[in-house]
């Protein structure tokens, strides 16, 4: 797949990592933005917005909230703007242009000039939404009332000092032959993470492994996991947690649990 990937949204419906190609009209060149910032600071970006069709396509530009929803995979659901606590909304954000119109195949720059306010802290984060519109509704001529179709870039703009961090719980329903957990992010900061697992014994060595994939668990949020084990005998084990953080150190957790003759598995300590 090509750098062009586009994200298709539909008002109301979740926006997604590609499109169907017969959807698209307009695509852009960059999958999102991600950067650091520092408060009182100027940032200013660059996209590329390409017509793939073969009419003029009226497109205009502007801002969007979205949101993370479970199961926290990086699924996005779209937001107007000012709906969240990490919005944008109230920024100084400079659009050039936010209204234009392409000719087939024809490019245009666009350049996005954002104000860091100066108490901000942690993750903030909304979407540059191209909208297609006719040529006409630019010079407002109204053409009837139809699907909104529009692309959009994900700005995620993160302060350099923040605090990325998380913590285990016992979820309360682990039962025979099955570990169950939930992870919370206690940060100030959208954690993003990879990672994996080992069922150890008290000599270290590991019995049993899983992984966690991608995760993009916002603040304050929680997702519950499960592992099952069917080689472990009757004894005392841990089970370490290893996450893997986007740009920022790991994060190890552990959980001391005993197996029971029969199977059942008891918590006895959460480690974090």
């Amino acid at each position: 797949m090509t750098r062009l990937k586009k994200v298709l949204f539909l008002t109301g419906l979740f926006f997604l990592s590609a499109i169907i190609p017969s959807f698209a009209q307009i695509r852009i060149d960059r999958d999102e933005v991600k950067s650091e910032i520092l408060p009182g600071t100027e940032l200013s970006e660059t996209l590329i917005v390409d017509n793939i069709s073969k009419e003029v396509v009226g497109v205009k530009a502007y801002f969007g909230d979205f949101e993370y929803v479970a199961p926290f995979d990086g699924r996005k659901q779209s937001l107007p703007l000012g709906s969240t606590a990490h919005s944008l909304a109230n920024w100084k954000i400079t659009i050039s242009p936010a209204e234009f119109t392409l000719a087939p195949a024809e490019k245009k720059e666009i350049v996005c000039t954002i104000t860091v306010p100066s108490d901000v802290h942690g993750s903030y984060y909304g979407v540059l939404l191209f909208e297609k519109v006719s040529s006409g509704a630019l010079d407002g001529v109204s053409t009837g009332v139809g699907l909104t179709v529009r692309v959009g870039c994900p700005f995620i703009l993160e302060t350099k000092e923040r605090t990325v961090d998380a913590v285990v719980a016992d979820a309360g329903g682990s039962s025979k032959d099955k570990m169950q957990w939930v992870l919370k992010n206690t940060g100030d900061s959208l954690l993003v993470c990879k990672g994996f697992l080992n069922v150890m014994n008290s000599a270290g060595a590991v019995l049993e492994r899983d992984k966690i994939d991608k995760l993009c668990l916002p603040v304050a949020e929680s997702k519950a996991f499960g592992m099952k084990f069917t080689r472990l005998p009757a004894g005392e084990y841990s089970l370490v947690i290893n996450l893997d953080i986007e740009n920022s150190p790991p994060l190890i957790k552990e959980i001391l649990f005993q197996r029971e003759a029969d199977g059942t598995l008891k918590v006895k300590e959460v480690r974090n």
